[in-house]
C-alpha cells in the first residue's frame, strides 16, 4: 500500500513536470519553481527505489542530501521572488554550510549522534528563515493583491514542506508518507496555478507584447552582430530569403543580413543612420547592452520617420516656392521703381526750368520749390521701395553720402508746413548749438526719421503748437556726432497700448 502511493505520487509529480514544460508558462519570479518541482520527483523516486531494494543506507543517504539541496533552493527561490539581493559574502557562506553539510552526510552517516545534530540544526534554521521571509512577504505592502494571492499559497506548501522535514528527523513516520504529502502539495500547488493561468507574469507578458507588437522594429544582435531575435515589425523590415554559406565563414549567412550589416556600420559610426526602404524612410540606432561591466550585445531600433520626412520635403517645397515668389515680386518692384522715376524725374527737371524764369513772382516761386521737394520725397520713396526689395534679398546697405543736415531739416519743415495749412498749431523747427556744416552719411534715413517724427506730430494735433529742436554732440577723439532730435506737441498722444 505504502509503496503504491509512492508511485502515485511520482506519476503525479512527473505530470506536474509534463504539464509545466507544455503549458509555455513563464515567470521571472517563478523562475527556480520547475527546479524545485524536478528535485521534488528526484526524492519520490528515491523513496520508491528505497521501499523496493531495501537499501536504506544508500539511498537513505542520497534521500537526505537531496532534502538539503531542497531547503537550499527554497530559500534562494523565496529570496529571488521577494527580490532580496544578499551580499555576495553572504552568498559564500550559505554555499559553504551547504557544501558542509554534504560532506557531513558522507563522512558521518553512520554517527548518527553527531549527523542529525548538524541536520536538525540546519533544518530548524531553515524553516525559521521560511518563516521569517514568508512573514515579510505576506507584510509586504509593494506586492498586488494578486502577487499577495500567490506569495500566501507557495508560502504555506513551503512551509509545510520544511515542517514536514523537520517532523521527519524527530518523529518515525512509517514510509514518510508525511514527507510524501507535504512535497505532493507542492506540486498540487504549482499545478493549480498552472491550470489558472496565474503563474505567467503579467508584466513579462506585457513586455513581450510590447516588444513584438510595438511598430517599432528592433532586432536583438550579439557581440558578433549575429542576429539573436527580431519582432514583427523587426522580421517584416529587414527578413529576406536565406543564404548558403560563406566561403571565409563558417557561419551561413541569416535571413537578418541587412540588419546586422546596418547595426554594424552603425556601431562603427557611432551615429544614427536615416535608410529608405519601399517607398518609406526608417531612423536607425544601434544601442550597445551592458551586464556585469561586459558588452553582452546590441540592440537595433529603427522608426518609421516617413510623415515628418515627407512633411519636410512639402516645407522646403513650399520654401522654393515661396522664395520665387519673392524674387518675382522683389523683380516687380524694381521694375516699377524704374517705370516711377522718369516721369519723377520730368517733373523735377521742369520745375527747375521753371523756377529759373524771372518774372515769376515770390510766391510761384516758392511754389515750384515746395513742388520740387514733393518730387524729390517721391523719389526718395520709390528709392525706399527698391530698399524694402533689396532687405528681403538680404541686399539692403545704407548710403554713405555728404549732406546737410540743416537742409534735410528744411525740407522735412516745409512738407509740415503744407501739411498744417487748415490746422491752428504753431510750428517751430531749429537746430541748437553749434553743429558740423556738412555730414556724411545717408541723408534719406535721416530725412525718413525725421518726417516719421513730425508726420505723427502734425498728425495728431489739431492745434496748440509742434516743436523740433536738435542737437548735435561731438563723440570725443572721434569725427562722429550724436544728433538728437526731441519732437514735442499738444496733441492726444499714445495710449499705454501704444506705447
Amino acid at each position: 500500500m505504502i509503496l503504491l502511493v509512492q508511485i502515485i505520487c511520482l506519476c503525479y509529480t512527473l505530470y506536474v513536470l509534463q504539464e509545466y514544460a507544455t503549458s509555455g508558462a513563464y515567470s521571472r519570479q517563478h523562475r527556480l519553481l520547475p527546479l524545485l518541482v524536478g528535485l521534488i520527483g528526484v526524492y519520490n523516486f528515491y523513496q520508491v527505489v528505497l521501499t523496493l531494494t531495501g537499501q536504506t543506507e544508500l539511498f537513505g543517504r542520497l534521500k537526505d542530501m537531496l532534502l538539503i539541496q531542497v531547503l537550499y533552493l527554497i530559500l534562494i527561490y523565496i529570496m529571488d521572488f521577494l527580490k532580496i539581493h544578499i551580499p555576495y559574502g553572504v552568498q559564500w557562506i550559505m554555499f559553504c554550510v551547504l557544501l558542509a553539510l554534504n560532506v557531513i552526510v558522507f563522512m558521518r552517516y553512520r554517527q548518527p549522534e553527531i549527523y542529525h545534530i548538524y541536520f536538525r540544526i540546519y533544518l530548524i534554521g531553515c524553516t525559521a528563515a521560511i518563516v521569517a521571509m514568508g512573514t515579510y512577504a505576506y507584510l509586504r505592502r509593494s506586492l498586488t493583491m494578486h502577487e499577495h494571492q500567490i506569495a500566501n499559497l507557495l508560502y504555506i506548501v513551503l512551509l509545510v514542506n520544511a515542517a514536514a522535514m523537520c517532523a521527519e528527523k524527530f518523529f518515525t513516520i512509517p514510509g514518510n508518507l508525511l514527507m510524501l504529502a507535504a512535497t505532493t502539495g507542492v506540486c498540487g500547488a504549482v499545478h493549480y496555478l498552472i491550470q489558472t493561468d496565474q503563474l505567467m507574469d503579467t508584466g513579462e507578458l506585457l513586455r513581450e507584447r510590447l516588444y513584438d507588437d510595438s511598430d517599432t522594429a528592433v532586432v536583438l544582435l550579439d557581440t558578433n552582430f549575429y542576429c539573436v531575435d527580431a519582432n514583427r515589425s523587426g522580421r517584416s523590415l529587414f527578413a529576406g530569403p536565406m543564404q548558403l554559406y560563406e566561403r571565409d565563414s563558417r557561419r551561413h549567412r541569416g535571413y537578418m543580413q541587412e540588419a546586422e550589416e546596418l547595426a554594424k556600420s552603425i556601431q562603427e559610426g557611432k551615429k544614427s543612420r536615416e535608410i529608405e526602404k519601399n517607398g518609406q524612410y526608417y531612423q536607425c540606432q544601434c544601442t550597445p547592452v551592458y551586464y556585469s561591466g561586459r558588452l553582452r550585445g546590441y540592440i537595433l531600433g529603427a522608426w518609421d520617420i516617413t510623415s515628418p520626412k515627407k512633411e519636410t520635403q512639402l516645407m522646403q517645397a513650399l520654401k522654393g516656392k515661396a522664395e520665387m515668389q519673392t524674387a518675382r515680386k522683389s523683380d516687380f518692384l524694381a521694375q516699377m521703381s524704374h517705370d516711377l522715376k522718369s516721369p519723377l524725374h520730368a517733373i523735377i527737371g521742369i520745375t527747375d526750368i521753371l523756377s529759373s524764369r524771372k518774372e515769376l513772382t515770390a510766391s510761384d516761386r516758392a511754389l515750384l520749390l515746395h513742388i520740387k521737394g514733393a518730387g524729390n520725397s517721391l523719389v526718395e520713396q520709390v528709392n525706399a521701395i527698391l530698399d524694402y526689395s533689396r532687405i528681403e534679398a538680404g541686399k539692403f546697405e545704407l548710403m554713405a553720402e555728404c549732406y546737410r543736415l540743416d537742409q534735410v531739416l528744411e525740407e522735412v519743415a516745409h512738407m509740415c508746413v503744407i501739411n498744417l495749412q487748415s490746422k491752428r498749431v504753431w510750428f517751430e523747427a531749429c537746430i541748437q548749438g553749434e553743429f558740423p556744416e556738412k555730414m556724411y552719411g545717408d541723408a534719406m534715413r535721416v530725412r525718413e526719421i525725421l518726417q516719421n517724427l513730425l508726420a505723427n506730430a502734425v498728425k495728431f494735433t489739431e492745434e496748440g503748437e509742434i516743436r523740433c529742436v536738435i542737437t548735435c554732440e561731438a563723440i570725443r577723439d572721434s569725427s562722429d556726432v550724436m544728433v538728437r532730435c526731441r519732437v514735442s506737441d499738444t496733441g492726444t498722444g499714445m495710449t499705454s497700448e501704444q506705447l
